[in-house]
């Protein structure tokens, strides 16, 4: 996986509106399991070496961090069962491989498609 292209690319999806309005047509247009090609293109039509490989490489590396920051969350409520806050440090530990994710928000795309798109 390319991962400083992609990386590159969606920090760049996070400060552009027009690239930000690109993606969010993507997922709006396209059925979920047909993502990745479209996103490739556009990364590549901006001067990104991706691939749709690489996006499902990021989906489901994605889709694993979520899986581990759910469970770290629900460890970490556990240990604090008199509280529902977590402290500064136990949000650090969670919020590892959130970037591409804020990016994507950033960009307008509908969390419930972007979540169907990593979660197939």
């Amino acid at each position: 996986m390319r991962e400083r292209a992609l990386a590159d690319f969606f920090k760049t999806v996070g400060e552009n509106k027009s690239l930000q309005k690109e993606v969010g047509s993507i997922f709006a247009n396209n059925e979920v399991t047909f993502i990745n090609q479209p996103l490739a293109n556009l990364a590549v039509k901006h001067g990104y070496r991706v691939t749709a490989e690489d996006m499902e490489q990021l989906r489901l590396a994605i889709k694993a961090q979520k899986e581990k920051t759910d469970e770290l969350i629900k460890i970490i409520k556990d240990q604090n069962k008199n509280s529902d806050e977590l402290s500064d440090e136990e949000l650090d530990a969670v919020a590892g491989g959130v970037g591409i994710t804020m990016a994507l928000a950033a960009a307008g795309v509908a969390a419930q498609s972007f979540m169907e798109w990593y979660n197939n």
